[in-house]
């Protein structure tokens, strides 16, 4: 037993014990020969797919490459051509050339997502963390998407002394921004969506609670999948979330924390996430008398 427990610490795969079986030697050679032969083809395979994902990275990189300028191009002359047909265009037409804008806006948001998503995926996105009050983030996050939605306004619901979380402002501002509008997507009528920061035991938690249709059980595992699409109620209205929720899942834990979706067909929906709490500074406090003292001598 113990020659078989050191064989084992050094890495043996079978025994053989004394007198040699000629049967028994002749399966277990055979089932060693098999076994490797089913490591060198998975190591093969596994080669191929690093290749692969590689080849699929740098095709990715050259493809946002090539977008991203004639965009940029578009998008200026198209506000160019906004400024220049001010007063001239009938209210339909001014009504779709502002749609060709948003559109365009759209389309590079996404590009910017596809960008970031690949490179959070290597570890190759550079996140300039400091440390930041999450409320106010938040609340910047909901003013701004407020005014660009019109109508559909979020309440936003925090403790009145700052929230701090070593964060990325500007990454977090638009994981909060891209939440907000899925859940506008999933139910296009909402009105009622609370935005709450809270404070939990090394934790702090944002989380976008709204009265929609809801989402099925099965969607709710992939629904932070690259190009997913579920349904909500009434049963069969789909909507497709884009690479939105891909890229706050991976920005989310590359600070440290999670997402998680509640959601029950029918009772609404809330999108929330934690990230690791930072004590509050503080300041020292020198009391009058001392500091009275202090001067006079």
């Amino acid at each position: 037993r113990a020659d078989r427990l050191k064989g084992i610490a050094a890495g043996a795969n079978d025994f053989l014990s004394k007198p040699i079986d000629i049967e028994d030697l002749s399966l277990r050679v055979g089932n060693a020969i098999y076994t490797k032969h089913l490591f060198n083809h998975l190591e093969a395979r596994d080669h191929q797919l690093r290749e692969s994902e590689a080849l699929r990275t740098s095709l990715m990189a050259m493809i946002i490459h090539d977008l991203i300028g004639p965009l940029r191009g578009m998008k200026v002359f198209l506000h160019l051509l906004q400024d220049k047909i001010q007063g001239k265009l009938a209210e339909d037409e001014v009504h779709n050339l502002d749609w060709a804008v948003n559109f365009t806006d759209y389309l590079a948001r996404e590009i910017h997502s596809l960008l970031d998503i690949s490179r959070l995926g290597a570890g190759e996105l550079p996140l300039k963390l400091s440390r930041s009050d999450l409320r106010k983030v938040v609340q910047e996050a909901v003013a701004t998407l407020a005014f660009s939605m019109g109508r559909k306004r979020a309440v936003f619901r925090g403790p009145a002394s700052p929230v701090w979380a070593s964060i990325d402002p500007e990454v977090m501002g638009r994981v909060i921004t891209h939440l907000l509008e899925n859940v506008f997507k999933i139910s296009p009528k909402s009105e009622g969506v609370e935005v709450k920061v809270e404070k939990e035991e090394g934790r702090v938690w944002v989380r976008i609670t709204d009265k929609n249709p809801g989402m099925a059980a099965a969607f709710q595992e992939k629904i932070f999948e690259n190009f997913s699409q579920g349904e909500t109620l009434p049963v069969g209205e789909k909507y497709s979330i884009g690479l939105d929720l891909t890229f706050c899942r991976l920005a989310v834990q590359a600070h440290g924390g999670q997402v998680i979706i509640e959601s029950k067909m029918g009772q609404g929906s809330t999108f929330q996430f934690w990230l690791p709490a930072i004590p509050e500074t503080v300041s020292p406090i020198v009391p009058k008398a001392r500091a009275a003292r202090k001067k006079r001598r």
